[in-house]
């Protein structure tokens, strides 16, 4: 009789494999995305390499969310009241906030906006070698907190369809982030200055 061979756990549950699989790659292409728009910001790149036709559309609604949100954003970068070890926890603090009342397109749109304009002030408060850091943060997070609703939806072909029909610049931000919310995370997380100054001595 020949002898049994071991079951593994890919010939166990080959469906959950699959499922395995397609999550990593589509973590892969997140990172791509964030690695993507965090250079777009701190070079204010106007040229830069398409790999997907959704590229374009997460760089062209993440840049419209904080161009409506500019003053927000730039109070956000002028608090400076907070100490080093709480680096993450505050960028965290204030994500978790974007996303508290739920998760929709419009606010993984302003989730990228937020590291962008912090990946923008690093260069302009001459940390350039922060930059990573944000980029870091930004991948930390959504694997924690949003991969798994981006699979659900579809991945990023989910979002370019999303937006697809959407011609008007105001349609791009709508669902995204309110005046309301927008108060409650400058009261959280105390600002792109704050996080500036504490990635920039690691």
């Amino acid at each position: 009789m020949p002898p049994r061979l071991a079951m593994t756990s890919q010939d166990a549950d080959p469906a959950g494999s699959t499922v395995t699989t397609h999550r990593s790659r589509l973590l892969e292409e997140c990172h791509r995305l964030i690695d993507l728009y965090v250079h777009v910001k701190a070079t204010q790149s106007t040229e830069y390499n398409i790999e997907c036709a959704y590229d374009a559309v997460v760089i062209r609604t993440a840049r419209e969310v904080e161009k409506r949100h500019v003053a927000q954003f730039d109070e956000m970068c002028s608090k400076l009241n907070i100490t080093q070890s709480g680096a993450y926890s505050t960028f965290q603090s204030v994500c978790q906030e974007l996303f508290s009342t739920g998760i929709n397109w419009g606010r993984v749109s302003g989730f990228f906006a937020f590291g962008g304009a912090l990946a923008e002030a690093c260069i302009e408060k001459r940390v350039p070698n922060a930059i990573k850091q944000v980029s870091h943060w930004m991948k930390s997070f959504l694997e924690g907190s949003l991969l798994e609703w981006i699979e659900s939806k579809g991945g990023w072909e989910g979002f370019e369809q999303h937006f697809s029909t959407k011609t008007q610049p105001s349609q791009f931000t709508s669902g995204c982030m309110t005046s309301s919310s927008m108060k409650k995370m400058l009261a959280v997380g105390l600002g792109f200055g704050t996080l500036l100054l504490m990635v920039s001595v690691k």
